[in-house]
């Protein structure tokens, strides 16, 4: 989940508007269009 944050972080700060770009993933959520979900320990990666 945090690479998935750094990403997005990473990403908002190419943007013209770095309002947008300071709250991509509240935004994100909100709209429906990202969703965090807990893996079983089975498909984790380490």
């Amino acid at each position: 989940m945090s690479q998935v944050i750094k990403l997005l972080d990473a990403y908002g700060r190419t943007l013209d508007n770095k309002d947008h770009g300071n709250n991509l993933i509240h935004k994100l959520l909100i709209e429906g269009r990202l969703a965090v979900k807990e893996l079983p320990d089975t498909v984790r990666r380490k």
